[in-house]
């Protein structure tokens, strides 16, 4: 855990992974002691809590740990955070990767920070800069009926093409990258970040032989660190993004199946 991957998978994968990381000021990802690991099983619903230090010379931050899930499709994993020094930081919080195989191209329901929802897509051919900036959720559809959302509380948000970087992800992280950055977490000033998964929906009758298919939690190595983030500050709000010729047709087609509180619209090109 720490920052190690965590894939979440319902019959086919949505979730490649998520993790909590302390990046230094020069972008190196520290490895935290973990400590203090207490894991409850029940038949309906699971829980993992342990403590975590990172130590560096950018500072000392220590953090509590929860990560629950449970029978109604909801995973979640919460961090709360207290800078024992001031740490110096490029970026300290959540990432969340998607897949490529199986969601470029497809549709995408943006929930903004400011509460405007959007329907895009997510890249079909690579974007070279950040699709999507200021977000709070992010919802797709992972087989015919079924949603799965993924909230992400505690900050602003935004994504980057990991194909860029020849790796197979769209990657969410904290904090865009357009504010300034070393940033310094102050020493005492507590924080929470919290990274929430969500299935929704009913399957059509006879759409599988196992109308309870299992989710599956798990926990890999490491992940490796991307390319150079000096890279990435082309990332800016408002720039346009290149589209796929089929992105109307595929967004319309889309709409009527699509769970949403509120009406939602096209992304404009």
């Amino acid at each position: 855990m720490g920052h190690y991957a965590m894939s979440v998978s319902a019959g086919s994968r949505f979730c490649a992974g998520f993790q909590f990381l302390v990046r230094d000021e020069n972008w190196g990802t520290d490895t935290p002691v973990l400590d203090d690991l207490q894991i409850d099983e029940k038949p309906d619903a699971f829980s993992v809590a342990y403590r975590g230090t990172s130590a560096s010379a950018s500072g000392r931050l220590v953090y509590q740990a929860r990560i629950a899930g449970g029978s109604d499709g909801a995973l979640s994993f919460v961090v709360e955070a207290e800078p024992e020094t001031d740490v110096l930081t490029n970026r300290t919080g959540f990432v969340v990767l998607h897949p490529i195989e199986g969601l470029a191209g497809k549709p995408v329901k943006v929930l903004h920070e400011d509460g405007r929802e959007e329907l895009s897509l997510f890249p079909d051919y690579i974007d070279p800069k950040c699709p999507f900036t200021d977000i709070r959720a992010l919802s797709h559809e992972i087989v015919p009926g079924i949603w799965a959302t993924c909230t992400m509380e505690g900050d602003a948000f935004e994504m980057e093409d990991q194909r860029n970087w020849s790796d197979a992800s769209y990657k969410t992280y904290v904090r865009p990258l357009r504010r300034p950055w070393p940033y310094r977490l102050p020493k005492g000033k507590k924080f929470t970040q919290v990274v929430r998964l969500q299935l929704l929906g009913t399957l059509p009758a006879g759409t599988s032989k196992n109308p309870n298919p299992s989710i599956n939690l798990t926990i890999g190595g490491a992940i490796r660190p991307s390319a150079p983030h000096w890279h990435r500050r082309r990332c800016r709000r408002g720039e346009a993004r290149a589209r796929s010729p089929r992105a109307h047709s595929t967004i319309g087609s889309a709409m009527d199946g699509l769970p949403s509180r509120s009406p939602v619209r096209a992304r404009p090109g």
